[in-house]
């Protein structure tokens, strides 16, 4: 029986660990892409899209393929870099940014304008990040035990009704 108690509880470190991981990826997510924006250099970049997978025909027609994003560019230094992302869009391709912002410090962080402009998305992800790490690494709180209850009530005696008593009619 300890056996499983104590897999139990490895158990739960992991996945307490797993979703703290989480959390922690998803703010520095959050908080990299509006350091590139106020922080990076901007470069004009060569892009290309190509559609992937099939249509979504629960989304609007503008939102209905994937479109990967292929992006290369030149640092300030002249060496070329490249990247990837995925956006939303419709039938045909989608008009995309033609800058990338990044780090002259580290070229390989890098993303296009229109993902690093301060957003409310950034703000969710990194909201939702906190809450995660809160919510698996809060305090927990303590039941009083039935023998703590009874000393609770003791400790906290209210005499409003032998002062009734005493009082009388």
């Amino acid at each position: 029986m300890p056996k499983k108690r104590e897999s139990n509880k490895h158990a739960k470190l992991l996945w307490r660990i797993i979703i703290t991981a989480v959390g922690v990826a998803l703010i520095l997510i959050a908080l990299s892409n509006l350091a590139l924006y106020f922080f990076g250099t901007v470069a004009p970049a060569a892009v290309s899209t190509r559609r992937v997978g099939g249509a979504n025909d629960g989304q609007p027609p503008n939102r209905r393929y994937e479109w990967s994003v292929h992006y290369t560019f030149r640092d300030k230094n002249g060496l070329e870099h490249s990247g990837n992302t995925t956006i939303r869009g419709g039938d045909l391709s989608p008009k995309t940014d033609s800058h990338v912002y990044y780090f002259p410090s580290a070229p390989f962080v890098s993303a296009l304008e229109s993902e690093v402009k301060p957003n409310i998305g950034q703000t969710v992800m990194a909201s939702l990040g906190v809450l995660l790490i809160f919510v698996m690494n809060g305090k927990k709180k303590k039941h009083p035990t039935p023998a703590m209850r009874t000393v609770q009530e003791l400790t906290d005696y209210d005499d409003s009704v032998e002062e009734q008593f005493q009082e009388g009619p």
